[in-house]
C-alpha cells in the first residue's frame, strides 16, 4: 500500500507516514507536490520542497523549505536584520498564499528559509534528506511525533496474533471462559433434581 509503520516493543504497529512521500496530518492526507507548485507560483519563491515534521499531537505538521528569490537576497545585502525581518513577511505572505490556493490543512504551519534544496543528479528535490533531518531534529528534542496512533485497531483486535506480534495464545482465553461457563452450567444442570431424567424401571 505503500504505508510504512513501525512495531514497538509490545507489538503495536504505529503509522510512520508513506513510502511516496504523501504524509497525514491531523488525520488529513497531504500531497507535498501541489503545496510545492503552489508556493513556486509566487514570485519570491525560487524552489520549494514540502516535508512532515513530527509533531506529538498531530503526528505531523506541514513544513516548507523555501529557496529566496536571488533579487530579493541580493536586495537584504548581508544585513541579518534585514534578512530576517525579510523571513518573517514572506512567512505570512506565503502562508496567506497557499490558503488562497488550497485547503485549509494544507498551508505549511513551518517555514524555513535555506539557500539550497538537496537535489538529485536529474534536478529534483531530495524530500527523503529533508524529512530525515526533521525526524533527527524531533529525536534530539524529544518529542518525536511519529506514533500518533496505532494502524487499525479493529483489525489487531481480530487478529491478535497476525496483526500486533502479540503472543497469539491469548485469543484463546474467551473461548476457555466460555467453555468454562458451559461445563459450569451443565454441571449445575445434571445436580439439580429438576432437570434429572427419570430412568425407567427394568422388567
Amino acid at each position: 500500500t505503500g504505508d510504512q509503520a513501525v512495531r514497538d516493543a509490545d507489538g503495536y504497529l504505529w503509522y510512520q507516514g508513506r513510502a511516496d512521500d504523501v504524509f497525514k496530518s491531523a488525520g488529513y492526507r497531504i500531497g507535498p507536490g501541489e503545496i510545492e507548485n503552489c508556493l513556486v507560483k509566487h514570485p519570491a519563491v525560487a524552489n520549494a520542497a514540502v516535508v512532515p515534521k513530527p509533531d506529538p499531537e498531530r503526528g505531523a505538521l506541514v513544513k516548507a523549505y523555501v529557496v529566496v528569490a536571488p533579487d530579493l537576497i541580493a536586495a537584504c545585502g548581508r544585513d541579518p536584520g534585514a534578512t530576517a525581518q525579510l523571513h518573517a513577511e514572506l512567512t505570512l505572505e506565503l502562508q496567506a498564499h497557499v490558503k488562497g490556493l488550497l485547503a485549509p490543512y494544507e498551508y505549511p504551519k513551518e517555514i524555513e528559509f535555506v539557500d539550497a534544496l538537496p537535489m538529485t543528479t536529474t534536478g529534483k528535490v531530495q524530500r527523503r534528506v529533508l524529512r530525515l533531518q526533521e525526524e533527527q531534529r524531533a529525536r534530539q528534542r524529544g518529542t518525536s511525533g511519529s506514533a500518533p496512533a496505532p494502524i487499525s485497531s479493529a483489525w489487531r483486535a481480530s487478529r491478535p496474533g497476525a496483526m500486533t506480534g502479540r503472543p497469539a495464545r491469548r485469543c484463546w482465553r474467551p473461548v476457555c471462559l466460555a467453555l468454562l461457563c458451559f461445563v459450569l452450567l451443565k454441571k449445575s444442570r445434571t445436580s439439580d433434581p429438576r432437570y434429572r431424567r427419570e430412568t425407567p424401571a427394568s422388567h
